[in-house]
């Protein structure tokens, strides 16, 4: 009866019975095959195979079937043998098996093997082999020493936290660094004892302390914001802002933060990013009075530096006066804010209204020196120099170093023609003036015709030519400096300074 042999790669086989228990070779991969014995086809296969026998439960089960006595190396090549005359490729992979790890009895594995079929032998492929499971990561046995360090510190730091809510800051800086000497690493630690230096004032070593602990923790909100306050206390405004901006992006919209930062840009004269935080506490809090008044003062200071840089926006100082006004519905007894409102009012040159509310100021303030300078100023535009010059006395005498006061009552006491009271003025604002490589045209031209008046025309021309020099077309210095030169007898320059003069304004001369 012919035997029917199926091959690994699926080409079925029928040869003579003559070749059972012999090798043949397979027309279509040429691999040999072993064909099994009349006696185990009566042992046939299950339809489908487990996984891999080296990998699945069931493998181990049908091995663990078998109660073996300790079988010698000789059985084990046995079973293999045999296994591959009974089932071809599959069998021989089950019963090799068995040659690297002997169990006994073969009759135990072929026997399970016959009672878990149910069908006639099939052509089938051995799957894929499942991955092996990953053995979970090893845990590094617990050092009770680093845990008792751990706690021991967590407890230093608690001591210190205790200590600085009582303001006793020495005490604190003790326990915080009892903390980091058991665990460097403390970020936490070291940015208490930053904060403590900080409150002692001693912002180096806070700061020092604040780094170290941003390099432990980068997202540490809190160290960020206090060293953007040690650097805006510092001065190191722009350090500052920088911080701040870190802080903001790990905690968006926090309020205390924009505050922070708001004042940060005023420092670094940032005017326009000043208003624009102030806006959105704002829009945070429309009932913040701070908010307003800070931002009616970012207002107010970007007026002043477009001044500075050539013309000053009036619309900047209509804003800071509507800011003031808010303030004042918001909470009608913050009356200070009438100081900026009178500079603003002023700035504007709206002198009235500036007067007006100095003299409110006035009335609940009597010594504030912004509202005296604020009249002094305002009557010397509106050229009332006596006016002028009284409440320029008061203001200068709370706040001595208000340069644009004294330049006030220099010129005018220079107008009531007070030369010897206004010529230390004068010379203060122009030697302030070459500090600042910002010289004024027209206190050096009132220097230069006091001493004109004086006859010192030797001291008189380097003023009015660095007049000149300051403002373009100045035909009042060149009609000053040609009377100086005449002065000297110097007729070739002074009447070239004389027809400039006339050139520029034909009515110079009678001014």
């Amino acid at each position: 009866m012919p035997i029917t042999v199926t091959c690994a790669c699926g080409k079925q086989l029928r040869v003579k019975d003559e070749a059972a228990g012999k090798f043949v070779q397979c027309p279509a991969c040429a691999q040999t095959l072993a064909v099994p014995s009349p006696a185990a086809l009566t042992a046939t296969l299950p339809a489908s195979l487990p996984a891999h026998p080296l990998t699945t439960a069931a493998a181990a089960a049908m091995l663990s079937e078998a109660a073996p006595p300790q079988p010698t190396r000789r059985w084990g090549v046995i079973t293999a043998f045999a296994g591959l005359l009974v089932a071809g490729i599959g069998g021989g992979v089950l019963a090799g098996f068995a040659f690297f790890r002997p169990t006994g009895s073969t009759s135990g594995l072929f026997q399970t093997v016959a009672q878990r079929s149910t069908s006639a032998p099939e052509t089938h492929r051995l799957p894929d082999t499942p991955p092996l499971p990953v053995a979970p990561p090893l845990v590094p046995p617990v050092d009770e020493r680093e845990v008792q360090r751990h706690r021991q510190a967590a407890a230093h730091r608690d001591q210190g936290v205790a200590a600085y809510r009582n303001q006793n800051y020495d005490a604190a800086i003790r326990a915080f660094t009892q903390a980091i000497r058991l665990t460097p690493n403390f970020a936490e630690a070291h940015r208490w004892r930053g904060l403590c230096y900080f409150r002692k004032g001693d912002h180096q070593t806070a700061k020092a302390d604040l780094d170290q602990a941003i390099g432990l923790n980068a997202t540490d909100v809190l160290a960020h914001r206090l060293r953007g306050e040690v650097q805006a206390a510092t001065g190191n405004h722009l350090a500052a802002v920088r911080d701040f901006d870190r802080a903001l992006e790990l905690q968006p919209g926090d309020a205390a933060m924009l505050w922070l930062r708001a004042q940060a840009q005023v420092g670094q004269q940032n005017f326009r990013d000043a208003v624009e935080d102030y806006t959105r506490l704002i829009q945070l809090d429309p009932r913040s009075v701070l908010a307003y008044r800070g931002r009616a003062h970012a207002f107010y200071h970007a007026g002043l530096a477009f001044g500075i840089y050539g013309g000053a926006q009036p619309g900047d100082f209509d804003k800071a006066i509507a800011d003031c006004h808010e303030v004042l519905k918001l909470r009608p007894e913050e009356r200070t804010i009438l100081e900026l409102r009178c500079r603003a009012y002023y700035a504007k040159r709206d002198f009235a209204k500036a007067l007006a509310d100095a003299d409110e100021l006035l009335k609940i303030q009597p010594n504030s020196s912004a509202a005296h300078a604020v009249r002094g100023q305002s009557f010397f535009e509106r050229r009332d120099f006596k006016q002028a010059v009284a409440s320029l006395d008061v203001a200068l005498k709370l706040d001595p170093q208000d340069l644009p006061s004294t330049r006030a009552r220099g010129l005018a006491c220079f107008a009531l023609g007070d030369f010897a009271k206004a010529l230390p003025d004068l010379t203060t604002v122009i030697d302030a003036g070459r500090s600042t490589l910002q010289p004024d045209a027209d206190v050096l031209l009132s220097r230069g015709m006091i001493y004109n008046a004086a006859l010192n025309y030797q001291a008189a021309i380097p003023d009015l030519t660095a007049a000149i020099r300051a403002r373009q077309g100045f035909a009042k210095a060149y009609w000053e400096r040609s009377r100086a030169y005449y002065g000297l007898n110097d007729r070739v320059r002074g009447k070239a300074d004389y027809a400039q003069a006339l050139k520029l304004d034909p009515q110079v001369g009678k001014q």
